[in-house]
């Protein structure tokens, strides 16, 4: 299934704009270190019927680490919750 990238010049967008366009991002980049040891991590996000959406409408996220060479060393698979629906716990 192909993931949906966004590059963005932010010098060449509204703060508007450039909200718009991350909100209709499809997955979401880390960086430093992961809790698997990784150098970054990608979270790629799915609807309910196990398509890519954007973050705010996600259902479904599907988590990968990588080591500073790039390859993968760890993915994880579970049920996204925003920080508004989780109950008063923080995000961290």
């Amino acid at each position: 299934m192909p993931i949906t990238f966004a590059v963005i010049k932010i010098e060449a967008m509204s703060d508007d704009e450039l909200k718009k366009k991350l909100e209709s991002m499809t997955c979401e980049f880390r960086s430093g270190p992961t809790p698997s040891g990784g150098a970054f991590m990608i979270g790629y996000f799915f609807d309910s019927e196990g398509k890519e959406c954007p973050k705010c409408k996600a259902k479904y996220i599907h988590i990968i680490e990588y080591d500073r060479d790039g390859k993968p060393i760890h993915e994880c698979k579970g049920e996204y919750r925003r920080c508004e629906e989780s109950d008063g716990e923080s995000e961290g």
